[in-house]
């Protein structure tokens, strides 16, 4: 294969690296922003919501970042308002966490709900794993209260922010080597 062939293998490693890494910013960018339903206060007591489709929904906890925020003490529970049960919450594996300096968010936990109207209320319990629950309130000052909120929110697929992350760094690294790897070309295979 001669020289010029290579460049030019080399420097369509950009525009495709450039395209996976736009793919792989709006599917992060996604898990983050889909439609909330539902957000109540931490100083409140409850909210009601409507489910307009079945499917997989999520609660996101949005706090000042860097203070304790009593998520040891406060857990959300969600119930249907025409069936009068709790739904089932599971602890999310995968945590997505974003922060902007001074607001951070956190999923918290996943649940499938059926279409209809639920309530979500704050009760006495933890919102944390267990080995979790001594260190969070002993590192931070204390909180407002009154900034934490509960957020519920259609989900995403779990794997889909793992593959946007995986399609960021394949898309940024090609640009990257395809570029350098098309100028140096010649000094490597000349």
């Amino acid at each position: 294969m001669n020289l010029i062939m290579l460049k030019i293998l080399f420097f369509t490693c950009i525009p495709i690296g450039i395209f996976l890494l736009v793919v792989g910013i709006k599917r992060v960018h996604r898990v983050f922003n889909t439609a909330m339903l539902a957000e109540v206060r931490m100083s409140e007591e409850s909210v009601d919501f409507e489910i307009a489709e079945a499917g997989r929904y999520a609660i996101w906890v949005k706090a000042p970042a860097f203070q304790a925020n009593h998520l040891d003490r406060i857990r959300p529970a969600i119930y249907n308002s025409d069936k009068r049960q709790e739904i089932e919450l599971q602890h999310n594996f995968l945590r997505p966490r974003s922060n902007n300096g001074s607001t951070g968010q956190l999923k918290l936990f996943t649940f499938r709900a059926e279409a209809g109207s639920y309530t979500m209320k704050l009760v006495e319990g933890s919102s944390l794993l267990i080995p979790l629950q001594g260190l969070a309130g002993s590192m931070l000052k204390e909180a407002d209260t009154a900034n934490c909120l509960f957020q519920v929110r259609k989900t995403t697929p779990p794997l889909y922010g793992l593959s946007g992350v995986l399609l960021i760094v394949l898309g940024a690294g090609g640009s990257i080597a395809g570029f350098v790897l098309g100028l140096l070309t010649e000094k490597i295979f000349g």
